[in-house]
């Protein structure tokens, strides 16, 4: 799916960047791709090095793997919302549970109650930038392959979405 965000994103052409509204606000699908994009890139990084099973590289999936979640959202709801980068900054910055709440709430994605309940418990220490400059052993957290789990089934979301709105016709 990588490949097809950015083939999508490499074939439009400058005047393509705004593809509708969503009240007066434009969607801005560029921007809107590219971060899904992102999102896979971060996602197939902690796969790789996930497979590896070595413990000293717990904190980069982690952060690879919340980091995919936290694009995933964003580009849901840039493409939804027409939200822009600016107001998802200072509206959401890099909480993953607001994020998440708000595309719940919405209806944008269908996410499990445990699903819901594991982003909740390792939100604060995401936003409090815990998996940058702490050690995990101070934290209590699930297994990562949970939050892989979780961003695959949101990017199978995030292709229905696209399909909606037609954004894959620049392909």
């Amino acid at each position: 799916m990588n490949a097809l965000f950015n083939l999508a994103i490499l074939k439009m052409n400058k005047s393509a960047q705004s593809i509708g509204t969503v009240g007066d606000k434009p969607i801005e699908i560029t921007n809107a791709l590219t971060l899904s994009s992102d999102a896979q890139s971060y996602l197939q990084a902690a796969k790789i090095l996930n497979k590896k099973s070595i413990k000293e590289l717990s904190k980069p999936i982690y952060f690879l793997t919340l980091r995919s979640i936290e694009l995933l959202f964003k580009s849901i709801m840039k493409l939804k919302e027409g939200i822009s980068t600016q107001e998802l900054k200072d509206l959401y910055g890099h909480n993953l549970a607001k994020l998440m709440d708000r595309c719940i709430e919405k209806k944008y994605v269908v996410i499990s109650k445990e699903s819901m309940k594991m982003i909740k418990a390792i939100s604060k220490y995401y936003d409090d930038k815990h998996f940058e400059y702490t050690r995990l052993e101070d934290m209590s957290l699930y297994h990562s392959n949970y939050y892989i789990s979780i961003a695959e089934k949101i990017t199978k979301q995030i292709s229905k979405i696209c399909n909606e709105i037609g954004t894959l016709r620049y392909i």
